[in-house]
């Protein structure tokens, strides 16, 4: 048999296949404790399972790229997640009216 391995990071859609093909697609990351609110200890430990969030800046400050770098990166990550969560609420509302309309409809009929 031929191992296939593909190394990605912040790509939900890989996450969620191994819930879908659990013997064909494992995630793992590595392992980490928690220093304060924002700021963690790599254990440099593969372990299994995918991580809840990410930890560029966290890798970015490791790497001692320029505080001014990561402050911006900060903003730009900060910008993005409100853009992602007005963007699903949007499509969370269309779908909740598309559910009533075809309730409506349903009780129309009947």
């Amino acid at each position: 048999t031929k191992c296939f391995t593909l190394f990605v990071t912040h790509y939900q859609f890989i996450c969620q296949m191994q819930d879908e093909l659990p013997l064909q697609v494992q995630n793992h990351h590595m392992s980490f404790m928690e220093e304060g609110q924002d700021k963690i200890a790599f254990m440099y430990r593969l372990v299994r399972g995918s991580a809840q969030r990410s930890f560029g800046l966290n890798v970015a400050l490791l790497a001692r790229l320029p505080q001014s770098v990561v402050d911006r990166a900060h903003c730009k990550s900060k910008e993005l997640e409100q853009k992602v969560a007005k963007r699903l609420r949007w499509h969370s509302a269309q779908m909740v009216g598309r559910v009533c309309e075809m309730a409506a409809g349903e009780g129309e009929g009947a």
